[in-house]
């Protein structure tokens, strides 16, 4: 007897409309493009229709920048046969997949002082600030020379029947915002003098950096800081007022931080300043993502190429973010980015989750990994930071001996590992994809990385020696 049932029908229908990603070119130190491409399909039941490829990796960039001559290059960006960007690009476009490109504009290995992240008791971080003006425009320079390499790269490849398109660009806006703190004091970013000019100037942020600069403050109604790091509430949403706020975190134990007999109204004008600092950094989140979507495709349509002007009308402006309500290292509500017409951006990237907003009126693709990049970028941001002299001089990695490093580096990687799901028995559960290419789930996006490459790429890095050995 062979009888067919509605969950099975569903995954088999769904896994045609897979994206595959490559969150660094270290993986292709293991697998060629082919390879990947065939695991792809055991996994997922269909091969891909197009793969994700990075601009930058972890500690530094792929290939040469106007303007950014002279630093650093990454230790782990190709090997063998694919020993450029465009020759990466060439491989799997010759395999048939369209491209996109995948970027986290915070530039770790961009040592810049200046513009860098600043927390709210003036700590400086390794990480550009998003919401700086002059780091868009490195983020631009960046993700539009790896524009130019892929749209030379295709129009190379002529003698393809079918050529291989730039379907899309995607900003990693997964940990924009990194939190920390002890003792429920929480030390939140970015407070340099940029956000503090955005905030001031917005009509719901001017003095609004002030309500914060205390203890306990707006932020300890959701936030927590533990021995692992920042406990939240991620239930809330942009349509959430201040006693809804006040209710979730009674219902946490979180405003204890406030006291035991702290009045109703302080809590409710806490809340108050919480809801309107969480809207103005959503804006200032979307503002600088569409100052770089704008800035790299600028001109493109104005090509003297005909080629050129062609390709550039069909490049969608992508954010890969959390599937939460609210991201609070993301810094957006999933709400406010479901909307007829975006402002700044066309589609949508985010894991799914049980409490997971349904987006109706823009494009998504479901980022097959919980909390999407987030701890696939914490993998790869520690396998380049272990082999940084700067990162191991200005962080606590640098007092580790390289047995806990070596250790770390598993921990993180089996982290990363555990947030991915069990291939095709995966799909079923996502629904239906939209028949309407304009909005609603287009497909999914399935992460090209396993635990034998990996481990391949922890053997090979030259792990510094610190203070602990």
């Amino acid at each position: 007897m062979s009888r067919s049932f509605s969950f099975s029908e569903a995954a088999e229908k769904n896994a045609a409309k897979g994206l595959m990603d490559v969150p660094h070119t270290g993986v292709l130190h293991t697998y060629t493009a082919k390879e990947l491409i065939e695991r792809f399909e055991v996994l997922w039941g269909a091969k891909p229709r197009a793969v994700a490829l990075p601009v930058t990796n972890a500690d530094g960039l792929l290939f040469d920048v106007v303007g950014l001559s002279g630093r650093s290059i990454s230790s782990t960006g190709y090997k063998g046969n694919l020993d450029e960007f465009s020759g990466v690009v060439r491989a799997f476009a010759r395999e048939g997949l369209d491209i996109y490109l995948t970027m986290d504009p915070t530039l770790a290995f961009q040592v810049s002082p200046s513009i860098q992240l600043v927390d709210i008791v003036g700590d400086s971080s390794r990480r550009l600030c998003f919401g700086n003006a002059t780091s868009n425009q490195i983020a631009s320079a960046i993700l539009g020379t790896g524009i130019d390499l892929v749209l030379d790269a295709l129009q190379e490849l002529k003698a393809m029947q079918k050529k291989p398109t730039l379907r899309g660009i995607v900003l990693d806006i997964v940990n924009l915002w990194p939190m920390g703190g002890s003792g429920n004091r929480l030390e939140l970013t970015c407070f340099c003098p940029s956000c503090k000019a955005y905030f001031n100037g917005h009509p719901k942020g001017e003095q609004l950096i002030d309500r914060f600069k205390t203890f306990p403050n707006p932020w300890n109604l959701m936030l927590s800081a533990t021995p692992t790091g920042i406990d939240f509430v991620d239930e809330i949403s942009a349509n959430h007022g201040p006693k809804e706020i006040v209710g979730f975190s009674r219902l946490r134990g979180f405003d204890r931080s406030f006291g035991e007999d702290v009045p109703e109204a302080v809590l409710l004008r806490a809340a108050e300043s919480l809801i309107a600092y969480l809207n103005v950094r959503h804006d200032q989140t979307i503002a600088a993502a569409n100052r770089i979507f704008s800035e790299a495709l600028h001109d493109l349509d104005k090509s003297e190429d005909p080629y050129v002007r062609e390709a550039s009308s069909g490049i969608s402006r992508i954010l890969l973010v959390e599937g939460a309500s609210y991201s609070w290292t993301g810094g957006v509500f999933l709400e406010k980015m479901d909307v007829e017409r975006p402002d700044g951006f066309d589609e949508v990237w985010l894991d799914k989750g049980p409490l997971t907003p349904i987006l109706k009126k823009v494009r998504s693709h479901i980022y097959m990994s919980r909390r999407s990049r987030y701890f696939i970028d914490a993998f790869f941001d520690f396998v380049a930071s272990v082999s940084d002299p700067s990162a191991m001089a200005m962080t606590g990695i640098g007092r580790k001996t390289k047995l806990q490093i070596d250790a770390m580096l598993k921990d993180r990687l089996g982290k990363c590992l555990a947030c991915l799901p069990n291939g095709k028995a995966s799909l079923g559960t996502l629904g239906a994809f939209s028949n309407d290419s304009a909005r609603g789930q287009q497909g999914y996006v399935g992460v090209a990385l396993d635990k034998t490459g990996g481990d391949n790429l922890i053997r090979n890095i030259h792990v510094l020696s610190g203070n602990g050995e």
